[in-house]
């Protein structure tokens, strides 16, 4: 029996908090052998910046309700502390490259520009949290930065996503493939509620046909989608208890009646997008209650 004491560097070598896992093992003169294994968690610093987006699928121009708290690991209060905040929108530059094959693929670059920075102060009372207002104008995929500094210099941060729709034209990324994405407001509804979907599109005016399925088609619609970043609305159903599917079929006809010289290099033809997204409703209006 004995002691072994060692210090371990705690420096962690990215931004955020880990967890260290320490292994032992002691092996006595018979070759026979004991191990442990003993794991502990390395704050990145005193405290920790938490943040709440009542929306994730936000309306372009409309206001934005965005709470900041600050609480140490413990869950108490962190005091007032200065938080820089950085919103950024992603952008996609997209351009149509003959390859070796003769065939027209796309090339992305992705951009992240700078789009909004607040400073603020949280109010170190939970039950008054600090509550920031902005606007955004344009649509698209934006990320938000939280960072902060301790007194130990310790730099803390947090980071975010959500998504503006309508507003200005979006460059979404690009596809080879008939692959659009959707992009849904919550996790899981509730009868009687609409699920907002936002359809990613590469078409600035598109006739879109949208199916609810589960083992068949449970309800179809046809509308007219204006802009890349529109959203449409689904009303839910009892019956799509307890998941439903949503398919999105985009019909693109010939653009302004233009045909190539080469069929082969045909960028004018009719074309069809396709996405598919999964809607899981609450089962509380079939549960039993017993008293």
């Amino acid at each position: 029996s004995g002691t072994f004491d060692k210090e371990l560097d705690t420096d962690i070598p990215f931004n955020t908090s880990a967890r260290y896992k320490v292994s032992a093992k002691v092996i006595d003169e018979d070759s026979r052998a004991i191990q442990k294994v003993k794991s502990v968690v390395v704050h990145k610093g005193r405290y920790y910046i938490g943040y709440n987006l009542k929306n994730k699928l936000i309306k372009a121009n409309e206001n934005i309700v965005l709470s900041v708290v600050s609480c140490t690991p413990r869950n108490i209060s962190a005091g007032r502390i200065p938080v820089l905040i950085k919103i950024y929108r992603i952008e996609w530059q997209n351009v149509r490259k003959l390859s070796a094959d003769g065939t027209y693929r796309w090339v992305s670059k992705k951009v992240i520009k700078l789009a909004k920075k607040l400073i603020t102060t949280t109010t170190g009372n939970f039950y008054n949290i600090r509550k920031l207002y902005f606007r955004l104008r344009k649509a698209g995929n934006y990320m938000i930065t939280f960072q902060s500094q301790d007194k130990y210099k310790n730099v803390i941060t947090n980071q975010g996503w959500f998504t503006v729709y309508g507003g200005s034209y979006v460059s979404w990324k690009r596809r080879d493939d008939n692959i659009i994405k959707l992009e849904k407001d919550k996790n899981i509804y509730s009868v009687g509620e609409h699920a907002k979907i936002l359809v990613k599109s590469p078409y600035e005016k598109v006739t879109a046909l949208v199916t609810v399925e589960r083992e068949g088609i449970m309800d179809k619609y046809r509308m007219k989608l204006y802009g890349t970043a529109s959203v449409i609305k689904i009303p839910i159903k009892k019956d799509y208890t307890p998941n439903v599917f949503v398919s999105v079929m985009l019909i693109q006809g010939r653009i302004k009646n233009k045909y190539p010289l080469n069929k082969l290099n045909d960028l004018y033809k009719p074309t069809i997008k396709i996405g598919y997204t999964v809607l899981y409703i609450n089962r509380h209006h079939k549960s039993l209650n017993i008293h």
